[in-house]
């Protein structure tokens, strides 16, 4: 994986924060495993009501 890959979650308003941890938590398992070594979580809410995760190492 590219240091400067930027992985985009959408998660639509009919889902939940604690629906999405578990994927969150899959994807530092992936980081993890792929010896990536800086993973910065940001949390965001678009004017759509959406909630945008931004996963960049």
């Amino acid at each position: 994986m590219p240091d400067d890959t930027v992985i985009f979650v959408i998660l639509k308003e009919s889902q939940q924060l604690n629906k999405a941890l578990p994927e969150m938590a899959k994807m530092q398992y992936y980081l993890f495993t792929t010896k990536c070594t800086k993973v910065y979580w940001h949390f965001r809410y678009l004017y759509t009501r959406e909630l945008t995760i931004l996963k960049f190492t």
